[in-house]
C-alpha cells in the first residue's frame, strides 16, 4: 500500500505471497548448509543468524523501495536458520527424558513471541516517512537483546562419548551367524526410522503449506469491504489465535498423560479441518 503497488485489495494477498516465497527461497538455501556448519561452528553460527537478523530489521524499515525490500527479505531468509538450529541445540543438550518438556516450552516461547508480535505492529504509523520504523526499531532491539542473552548465557553443547573401558578380559568371540543376524536388525531399524523421518518430513510441508494458505487468505477476507475490518482487528484476531496456542503448549505435557502423542495429533488434525472450514463461512468480527 505504502509504495502505491496494491489498487486492488485482492491483490495484497499475492505482494504479502512474494515476501514469503523471498524469504522461504533464502530459507531452503540456507538451512542445510548452516546445520552442517553448526556442527563446527556450534552456537557461533546462532550468533550469526541473530546479528544477521538485527541488521536486516534496520534495512528493511527504511527501505522506499518494494524490489529492494523483497530482496532484503530474501536475504534475510538466506543468512539466517536459527529456528533450525535451536532445535538441534535444545536437542543437543536434553537428555531423553527432558526433551519433550523441553520441546514444549520452546513452542510456549514461540507463542508469546506470536501473542506479543501483533501488539507491536500496532505501532505502524503510515504518516511516517518510513512507517515500518519504529516497530522494526523494536524488534531490532528485541533481538540484540537475544544476542546479548546468547554472548553470556549460551554455552557449547557436551558432546556425549562413550567411554570404553579395559577391564583386561580376552573379548568375547561372537559367530558369524550371530554377526549378519545383528547387522539385518540393524538396517531394517535404520530403514524404518528413515521411513518414519520421511513421512513426518511430508506432513510437516503439507500442514505448513495449510497454515500459509490460512494466513495469507485471512489477510484479505478482513479487509476485503464485505466485512469494512480495520488494521487492529486483524491484530486482535492473529493476536487471540496466538494466545490460544500459548495455553495449549503449557498443558501439552498434562495432556500427554492423559492421550498418547498419535492420538493428540489425530484430533488436532480434525478440529483444525473444521476450524478451517468455519473460518470462511464467517460474516462477523465476532
Amino acid at each position: 500500500v505504502k509504495y502505491g503497488m496494491i489498487n486492488n485489495v485482492n491483490d495484497a494477498s499475492l505482494y504479502s505471497s512474494y515476501f514469503s516465497c523471498a524469504y522461504y527461497f533464502g530459507q531452503i538455501i540456507c538451512n542445510y548448509k548452516f546445520s552442517i556448519l553448526y556442527e563446527k561452528y556450534k552456537i557461533k553460527i546462532i550468533l550469526f543468524g541473530t546479528f544477521t537478523t538485527i541488521i536486516f530489521n534496520i534495512f528493511f524499515s527504511f527501505s522506499q523501495n518494494f524490489y529492494l525490500c523483497l530482496f532484503i527479505r530474501f536475504l534475510y531468509g538466506l543468512l539466517n536458520c536459527n529456528f533450525c538450529l535451536i532445535r538441534i541445540y535444545i536437542s543437543e543438550i536434553s537428555t531423553q527424558e527432558e526433551k519433550t518438556r523441553n520441546f514444549s516450552y520452546m513452542v510456549s516461547a514461540w507463542a508469546i513471541g506470536a501473542f506479543i508480535a501483533p501488539v507491536i505492529c500496532m505501532s505502524y504509523d503510515n504518516d511516517m516517512k518510513f512507517p515500518s520504523l519504529i516497530p522494526f526499531f523494536i524488534a531490532s532491539l528485541i533481538t540484540f537483546l537475544c544476542l546479548i542473552l546468547n554472548c553470556i548465557f549460551l554455552k557449547e553443547p557436551i558432546q556425549e562419548q562413550k567411554k570404553v573401558q579395559d577391564v583386561g578380559t580376552v573379548p568375547e568371540i561372537t559367530s558369524e551367524t550371530n554377526q549378519v543376524s545383528k547387522t539385518q536388525e540393524n538396517n531394517n531399524n535404520d530403514n524404518n526410522a528413515l521411513f518414519v523421518c520421511v513421512i513426518c518430513v511430508v506432513m510437516y510441508l503439507l500442514f505448513s503449506s495449510m497454515e500459509t494458505i490460512y494466513s495469507e487468505i485471512s489477510y484479505v477476507l478482513f479487509v476485503s469491504n464485505k466485512y469494512k475490518y480495520d488494521n487492529k482487528h486483524l491484530d486482535y484476531i492473529i493476536t487471540i489465535n496466538n494466545f490460544m496456542g500459548l495455553i495449549t503448549s503449557f498443558f501439552l505435557e498434562s495432556i500427554e498423560m492423559i492421550m498418547t502423542k498419535k492420538n493428540i495429533f489425530i484430533v488436532c488434525v480434525i478440529l483444525i479441518d473444521i476450524m478451517l472450514l468455519c473460518i470462511t463461512l464467517t460474516n462477523s468480527f465476532i
